[in-house]
C-alpha cells in the first residue's frame, strides 16, 4: 500500500489515506467509503492517534499482506490528545476483532463505532500486545463511512 495524500474531512481536520490503486479510491469514495491509515511502527503493537472524522463510522478494515498473526483490540478517546483508555463493549468485552493478513473485513455492528472519532489500532490484546515486524511499519486501512 502507498501513502497518495490526504482528505480535508471539512471540519479542520485531514485523514492520511492509503490504496492499492487510484481506482480503488475512486470506487470508494462514489460508495461513500472511505480509507484512513493506521501504521504501527516497526517492533511496535500500536498506532499512532487516528481521527476517523466527525460524522463518520469505521465499518470495514483492509489488512495488509506483511500482517504479523495477531487479533486487533483498540484504544479510544473522545477528543484529540485526550487520554487513550482500551475500548470495551458494554458488557465489559475488549472490542477484539479476528485479523490475518491480506484480508478486507467487513465490520457487522458499524453502530458500536458511532461513539468514537479518535483511534488507536492495537496488534494483540491490551494483555498480549504482538509486535508488528514490517520495516518502516505496517498499515492497516481502516474504511469509514459518513452516518
Amino acid at each position: 500500500m502507498a501513502i497518495i495524500g490526504y482528505k480535508d474531512l471539512g471540519d479542520g481536520t485531514n485523514a492520511q489515506y492509503v490504496t492499492l490503486s487510484a481506482d480503488v479510491i475512486s470506487v470508494a469514495a462514489a460508495n461513500g467509503l472511505f480509507p484512513v491509515a493506521a501504521t504501527i511502527a516497526e517492533s511496535g503493537s500500536l498506532s499512532a492517534e487516528i481521527d476517523l472524522g466527525a460524522g463518520r463510522v469505521l465499518c470495514a478494515i483492509d489488512m495488509p499482506a506483511d500482517w504479523t498473526a495477531a487479533n486487533l483490540t483498540f484504544q479510544a478517546s473522545y477528543n484529540t490528545g485526550g487520554t487513550f483508555d482500551n475500548l470495551y463493549d458494554q458488557y465489559g468485552t475488549e472490542k477484539n476483532i479476528t485479523a490475518a493478513e491480506d484480508r478486507y473485513i467487513s465490520l457487522d455492528d458499524p453502530a458500536f463505532w458511532m461513539g468514537v472519532r479518535y483511534l488507536k489500532v492495537r496488534s494483540g490484546t491490551a494483555a498480549s500486545p504482538v509486535a508488528q515486524t514490517r520495516e518502516g511499519g505496517t498499515v492497516v486501512t481502516l474504511v469509514v463511512k459518513p452516518v
